[in-house]
């Protein structure tokens, strides 16, 4: 009996200790409050954190905030008008912030962390599954696990104008210019100057937008 007994207050301690979405009325909340759309079947947490844009919209399934009680950040999400979150997209600020501009669409599958800070611009689209992560583990001890030896967290800007294709990845410490577009399935690992295009893996600036040769590659 003691063993059930105890067994039956650790399960109780497991899903007391579960971070819970935000209830319907909270999300009809946020409609209201910032005259936007937020679906009621889209996964919100801690909405107090949650700064919404007049006409964004925030689709089913889509996930903002979870496991961000701990952002210093307030808001730890701001996503700017007529901007839109669309199906299975994820924005998980951490203990940082995500912001994004007005009118950009961050699309279906779509991870967004925040941990170092990451800053969208305006008019920017982010294609499906495309994966940004403002922070990277450290682990040049080798006599250490690389999950106890830490994390860096620089951010990630993203200029206003920018596309970036299908399955492309942007990793910590990235500057992305104004106008640039980011090749579908690329790695994002030093910073793309504005108007120009870049692929790869690494991603490499491969023409300007207006068809002229960049003056330097990036390496």
């Amino acid at each position: 009996m003691l063993i059930m007994a105890g067994l039956v207050l650790r399960q109780i301690g497991y899903w007391s200790s579960l971070e819970k979405a935000a209830p319907m009325w909270r999300k009809l909340w946020l409609r209201i409050k910032y005259d936007c759309y937020v679906s009621m079947k889209a996964h919100i947490y801690h909405p107090d954190k949650i700064v919404l844009g007049r006409g964004a919209h925030i689709y089913q399934d889509a996930i903002l905030n979870f496991k961000s009680s701990h952002s210093g950040h307030s808001p730890s999400i701001a996503i700017g008008c007529d901007s839109k979150v669309l199906p299975s997209a994820k924005i998980i600020p951490q203990q940082g912030y995500v912001k994004i501009g007005n009118n950009c669409t961050i699309q279906y599958g779509c991870l967004l962390y925040g941990v170092g800070g990451l800053e969208i611009g305006n008019n920017t689209r982010i294609a499906a599954y495309t994966v940004i992560t403002p922070m990277n583990h450290i682990y040049s001890d080798l006599g250490t696990p690389i999950w106890k030896q830490g994390e860096t967290a620089i951010g990630i800007k993203i200029g206003s104008d920018v596309w970036i294709g299908c399955g492309a990845k942007v990793l910590d410490g990235v500057t992305i210019g104004d106008g640039a577009v980011v090749g579908a399935g690329s790695v994002v690992t030093k910073s793309i100057p504005p108007y120009s295009v870049a692929a790869g893996v690494p991603a490499r600036v491969i023409k300007m937008r207006d068809g002229r040769m960049p003056e330097a590659q990036i390496s």
